[in-house]
């Protein structure tokens, strides 16, 4: 049983929070959950420890987490704290023409934490452009520009699973916030957590974007010259129960492919029946589009995420269907961009976990490949921070892809538009995605991948890995099956990165492994690649890597035993 001092400060806090809750469901679970803990129920009152143990921050994608009551969880007394720091930090950084555009997915509670936030800023004075459905994030970063926004923001929670939700925000340059931004607005919020926000606007007092701005959106994205024979591609499609399809289905009318749906999941719907998990990486995930891409005869497959910002690309291998890595496909989409494009001072850029062929493709288009942070607010900052180059290309491994200058933001869209403009000009040649494959590793060599994620709910387990990590963070070097690897520390940044959570592990130009703990959940992810000859089949080269990460995952658990 907890000690009365440490019963009565956080059930004065539970209390107080009820109090501000504008909620009558979240308040309902909490005042339970209270009466419950106050009459000395232990499972209340473990539960409410839980849920009060800290608040939500901005992490790699913004907020994110389940739906539920409490600091902790995405509900909207959160929401409405977020968006008042929002609003005192981009205030502060104003003197006028204060606007801001906000839109949302189709997940529970989107709509609601989207028309808090518009009544929030309108009732500051700020003009609000609001949309007025369900849409991609793609669209939300390209209204940024088109409005002359000063800030955005975009409910969602991409690909995690049914219950989540989240909050991601936007500056002018219609890219996410970054640091030390983001932690300005928590810094705000901290100084307003446990004073009654008042909400008086209703949505009507903003003005809405509407339909029409899907067609704009295209007419943006959509390049001169694109191949022929993209009018006889069938593309077998899944939106994932998200909100990706109308836009797509406008698109395949725009160009004239042949749209072929997994119907089963075109629809929004936040429950994601037909998936435990909605992202396209997760094994299982892409099951009904491979299905339909075999029943329809399809020259390609794509699947977005929830959101739309990430696309996940299918093609035919050996005579069956196979979905590409994030890697593979960055691979394809850099080389044909770079091959698009001439002159001075191109750049790309691609996650310091993303794989290392995009460099070599740079460079052999005479152009410069950056490297950056985890997430695609830091992939397009070269392009924003780099004003006298220009840049044409940037991707995450995690099907992440900017495709263009019209979209500062990750664009599933954009970039299933670019892949089947690859796919027609390969097509006149008789050729495939896979035989381009081939092709960049017989130029650029052979990458095998492999990803591990370490995840143990078990305290002390977990942190037996925590000092196996910290241990290998002190470590100049160290071996590994009688391999000698160079390790780096990113937390204290590396060369132009800022600091990071991240350990690096460089086996000469034969191979790497880098380690990213989680900072909301008890796991490490391990990204491990390979680089050899195209003599060396994929299968062969990403079990190589495999083997790698996992001797890697033992060492991390014999150092934390024994250290």
């Amino acid at each position: 049983m907890a000690t009365p001092l440490h019963s009565d400060k956080l059930l004065t806090t539970v209390a107080r929070w009820i109090e501000l809750d504008p909620d009558p469901r979240t308040r309902t679970e909490l005042t339970e959950l209270l009466d419950d803990a106050r009459q000395g129920g232990q499972v209340a009152y473990d539960s409410l420890e839980r849920l009060f143990a800290g608040r939500l921050a901005f992490g790699t994608a913004g907020l994110r987490a389940e739906l539920g009551p409490g600091p902790l969880r995405m509900n909207r007394l959160v929401v409405r704290q977020t968006a008042v720091g929002l609003l005192k930090y981009a205030s502060a950084k104003l003197a006028s023409a204060q606007r801001i555009v906000i839109g949302y997915d189709a997940r529970y509670q989107s709509d609601e934490f989207a028309f808090d936030t518009a009544a929030i800023f309108r009732d500051a004075g700020w003009q609000v452009h609001l949309f007025d459905q369900p849409g991609p994030t793609p669209l939300l970063a390209r209204q940024m520009l088109v409005q002359n926004a000063d800030v955005g923001v975009m409910v969602t929670a991409s690909h995690n699973p049914p219950a989540d939700n989240g909050y991601k925000a936007y500056e002018s340059s219609g890219s996410q916030l970054l640091p030390p931004a983001t932690s300005a607005i928590e810094s705000a919020v901290d100084e307003i957590v446990g004073s009654t926000i008042e909400v008086v606007s209703n949505p009507e007092r903003c003005e809405t974007i509407g339909h029409e701005i899907l067609d704009r959106y295209l007419e943006a994205i959509i390049p001169a010259g694109l191949a022929d024979g993209i009018d006889d591609l069938t593309v077998a499609y899944s939106a994932m129960h998200g909100v990706g399809g109308e836009t797509t289905s406008r698109l395949a009318d725009r160009i004239g492919f042949t749209l072929s749906p997994v119907a089963a999941q075109f629809a929004p719907d936040p429950d994601f029946p037909t998936v435990a998990f909605p992202n396209p990486e997760e094994p299982g995930a892409s099951d009904l589009l491979l299905s339909q891409a075999l029943a329809s005869s399809a020259d390609v497959a794509f699947a977005h995420d929830p959101d739309a910002d990430r696309l996940a690309v299918a093609t035919i291998d050996d005579g069956r269907w196979r979905q590409l890595s994030g890697n593979e496909v960055g691979r394809l989409l850099g080389d044909h961009l770079l091959a698009g494009t001439s002159g001075p001072n191109r750049i790309v850029s691609t996650t310091v976990v993303s794989a290392s062929a995009l460099d070599a493709i740079a460079t052999a288009h005479g152009a410069r490949c950056v490297r950056t942070l985890t997430g695609s607010k830091w992939v397009v900052r070269p392009g924003l921070d780099m004003p006298d180059h220009r840049f044409v290309f940037g991707y995450e491994e995690a099907l992440g892809y900017s495709v263009n200058d019209v979209v500062h933001e990750k664009d599933g869209i954009s970039a299933a538009l670019i892949m089947l403009d690859l796919v027609a000009s390969l097509r006149l040649n008789g050729r495939s995605l896979t035989d381009r494959l081939e092709e960049l590793a017989v130029e650029y060599g052979r990458f095998g991948e492999a990803q591990r994620i370490v995840m143990t709910q078990d305290p002390n387990a977990y942190a037996e890995v925590q000092r196996g990590l910290e241990w290998l963070r002190g470590c100049a070097d160290v071996d590994v099956n009688t391999q000698s690897a160079a390790v780096t520390d990113y937390r204290g940044g590396v060369g132009e990165l800022a600091p990071s959570d991240m350990v690096a592990m460089e086996f000469g130009e034969r191979a790497r492994v880098l380690i990213r703990p989680s900072g909301t959940e008890p796991k490490l992810k391990i990204y491990s690649e390979v680089r050899t000859t195209a003599d060396v089949d994929r299968q062969r080269a990403n079990a190589e890597a495999a083997g790698l990460a996992d001797e890697v995952i033992r060492v991390i658990r014999v150092a934390g035993q024994t250290h």
